[in-house]
């Protein structure tokens, strides 16, 4: 690994043949490539992470790309891009590399990308994803990409490559919150009591209707001496009415 002296002098001859800014890896560039797989293959995550340099800048590498090769470093992205790809001539562990596309939150915009050979178990792999992921490994070189809707002779982006290991956060699942809660218990109580008052107000008005078709018409004309008010009429109070009642109240034919 780079903590072998001979491993790290053979490292620095190759990196004087990397150009940065080039899109895709040249020929030339694939020694000292591989030798970085080289070096992750042998060292776990936690080994990695253990030496690696947590407060990397973007600038840092944009500014000074020959004095951060083969730095060891600690990345938080959120992941946008996953992409596999099969390869057959770099090291015999090593039949597939995935891309990752990203930036850390001290980047924002701007894109990271990274090269590992191991994705952690059931991170998606797509175009377009949406995941955040810990990266640990060894910067190689800037890479050059054409953002979406180049036209024909823009120049090329630029974006930090690494190649190391990659520790995924899947989303976790969270239950509604306390606010949900009670905006949905208000909700349904509201309902119930809006229901509530809408068969209230029914019954009254159907009691209010059924009383009216129970009352009887008047179906003959009141004795002058019984022209007392509606409601003593009703409750036949008058002494009056009564005296005359069997006499003169009688239905008219």
């Amino acid at each position: 690994t780079d903590e072998d002296p001979e491993q790290r002098a053979e490292a620095a001859e190759e990196f004087e043949a990397v150009t940065d800014g080039t899109v895709g890896i040249q020929p030339e560039e694939m020694l000292i490539y591989w030798r970085l797989f080289y070096w992750v293959e042998h060292q776990s995550f936690e080994a990695l992470q253990k030496r690696a340099r947590p407060d990397a800048v973007f600038a840092d590498f944009m500014q000074f790309p020959d004095k951060n090769r083969g730095k060891l470093v600690q990345l938080d992205l959120n992941v946008r891009r996953v992409l596999a790809y099969d390869v057959d001539d770099g090291l015999p562990d090593v039949r597939r590399v995935y891309e990752i596309w990203g930036w850390s939150d001290e980047s924002k915009a701007w894109l990271y990308v990274v090269a590992t050979a191991h994705l952690p178990e059931g991170m998606p792999v797509g175009p377009e994803v949406y995941e955040r992921a810990r990266f640990v490994g060894y910067f190689f070189k800037l890479h050059g990409y054409y953002e979406a809707g180049a036209k024909p002779r823009a120049a090329p982006l630029r974006a930090p490559l690494l190649v190391g290991r990659l520790l995924w956060h899947p989303p976790v699942a969270q239950g509604p919150s306390a606010s949900q809660d009670w905006w949905t218990l208000g909700a349904v109580g509201g309902a119930l009591v809006f229901l509530g008052g809408v068969i209230v107000v029914t019954y009254l008005g159907s009691r209010k209707a059924a009383r009216r078709r129970a009352t009887p018409r008047r179906l003959w004309p009141r004795h002058p001496r019984c022209r007392s008010t509606t409601a003593r009429w009703r409750r036949r109070s008058s002494p009056e009415c009564r005296a005359v009642q069997a006499t003169c109240c009688r239905p008219t034919s």
